[in-house]
């Protein structure tokens, strides 16, 4: 019990809170120097794209904001009520070019229409994006490529698989902005250029956000018309946010080639003929083949009866599955869709398999980033069980031979190099718009396999690479690349120590 003083005009009430004040103060200060250091969070493509469709699909108004820092000529750009076009706002981007510590949000909010400020004023909503680069062959976009790229070198989880922890990235808030600085301070032509520009504006304003606890911050590490081109039908999609009649996609789990969603998704003519589908691995019993016998629409199905029951067996069924998604794949042409009723336990464990197999990751790894891509993945008790039995025995099918098991990766890679290549030269189809791709030097020349291979390899370190890797840089950044790069780090060595030597000769 608190006491309080008689000669005291605190009541007890107010005693006690001073007292917890003092107490959460105390804490604050012993913990002064664990702060946890500010983080900037990237993603990629898939990620914009799939959290995009989370928030159309709540089909509330204030569940996303797009900050666009790209110029007001950018024709590729999000378009819609949760769109804020900071060029747009003179006033803006003037208190944006202050040190972020000056800027108190109020008064950014203060700026804006009244539409806007509504938006803005709303803290509770599941995300806030960032956009910045809008042309991949820029100048400065090549400077923010390669300190991404630098970043996922130093950080050993994500370089051991790029495509599993790529999505999302987490970077020192002040490293990474001081690394680009520093890139742009040796490059004093790029820093009057409008994306070097942005950059410092949206730079300074992921500060202020971070300053006053704004949760969901997302930065998208790639380009609007790398975007664009792989979701057309993303371009006015916003623009519909308030629609009731608004279609919504199935999510997307690999590069834009696969999907995955419900019945809703598998019986919309208008989702196969934008995305683009070809083949569907429908996991239910009640859904039929909507387009089977479509006269419009050319797509193959496989079709796998099953409950959705713990104690059913889908082990069983697992390399049925595999099979129909890695042979549709082998065309860089096709587009697969998984579907069961809900898109969430049947459909969900099949698209599993596909990437415990592909690239032996475990359950674990496995479920995270399928529920990264569709939030309600979640496959039953009795499925759970049996794809954890599947990580231990190898990710073997039932009644597979060990000895008889083929490295999927490996078989996978000559085919997926045609995907990495077509997707690499997806900007040189515009490339007349474009003034910096019109001079771009051939980049397969004849050679050996292994100066092809390298060459596959450093396309993601260029200046048309796509922003997240593609099929064939996950399965060879942890064999051909770190080969590669040891090749490299040895090379050097030895001529580092040839150096060493001649030095001492020529002392002596």
């Amino acid at each position: 019990m608190i006491e309080v003083n008689a000669g005291s005009n605190l009541t007890a009430a107010q005693a006690r809170k001073s007292t917890l004040f003092e107490r959460k103060m105390t804490l604050r200060r012993s913990n002064s120097g664990f702060h946890k250091p500010v983080e900037i969070t990237l993603i990629d493509h898939s990620i914009l794209y799939n959290s995009l469709l989370r928030g159309v699909s709540n089909k509330t108004k204030n569940s996303f904001i797009i900050y666009d820092f790209t110029s007001k000529e950018n024709e590729l750009s999000f378009k819609g009520d949760n769109v804020i076009k900071i060029q747009d706002y003179p006033d803006i981007v003037e208190m944006l070019q202050k040190s972020p510590d000056s800027i108190k949000i109020q008064e950014l909010q203060k700026l804006l229409p009244k539409q806007k400020e509504d938006l803005f004023s709303k803290r509770m909503r599941f995300y806030n994006f960032i956009i910045l680069n809008t042309c991949k062959s820029s100048e400065f976009t090549k400077i923010f490529d390669n300190q991404v790229q630098q970043f996922f070198q130093d950080n050993p989880e994500v370089k051991m698989d790029l495509l599993l922890n790529g999505g999302y990235q987490k970077v020192n808030e002040k490293f990474f902005v001081q690394s680009i600085n520093n890139s742009l301070f040796e490059n004093p032509q790029l820093q009057e250029t409008p994306d070097a520009k942005a950059w410092k504006l949206a730079a300074n304003f992921h500060s202020v956000m971070k300053q006053n606890k704004i949760k969901e911050l997302l930065f998208f590490k790639a380009d609007t018309s790398t975007f664009f081109k792989k979701y057309p039908f993303m371009s006015h999609y916003l623009e519909s946010l308030n629609n009731t009649s608004t279609l919504v996609y199935p999510n997307e789990v690999f590069y834009g080639r696969f999907f995955y969603g419900n019945w809703k998704h598998a019986q919309s003519e208008e989702v196969f003929t934008n995305t683009k589908i070809t083949h569907v691995l429908n996991a239910t019993q009640e859904v039929e083949n909507y387009f089977e016998k479509s006269q419009k629409l050319d797509v193959k199905y496989c079709k796998i009866s099953i409950e959705d029951l713990d104690g059913v067996n889908i082990y069983t069924h697992f390399e049925k599955g595999f099979k129909f998604l890695k042979e549709a794949l082998e065309n860089p042409s096709n587009k697969v869709f998984v579907h069961c009723a809900q898109g969430k336990s049947r459909s969900a464990t099949f698209v599993c398999v596909f990437f415990m197999r592909m690239y032996e990751w475990t359950f674990d790894q496995t479920i995270k980033y399928v529920s990264d891509r569709r939030e309600i993945a979640c496959p039953n008790p009795g499925f759970t069980e049996q794809l954890k039995e599947f990580e231990k025995k190898g990710f073997l099918f039932e009644g597979e031979d060990a000895t008889l098991k083929k490295d999927q990766g490996e078989s996978f890679l000559h085919i997926l190099s045609e995907l990495s290549i077509q997707e690499h030269v997806i900007h040189e189809q515009d490339e007349e718009s474009c003034s910096d791709c019109s001079n771009e030097e051939e980049y397969f020349e004849e050679g050996s396999k292994e100066d092809q291979l390298y060459k596959e390899i450093q396309i993601r370190f260029s200046t048309h690479s796509i922003q997240e890797s593609t099929p064939i840089q996950q399965l060879q950044e942890k064999k051909s690349f770190s080969n590669f790069q040891l090749q490299k780090q040895d090379q050097l060595k030895i001529n580092q120590e040839e150096i060493v030597n001649q030095t001492e000769i020529e002392i002596k």
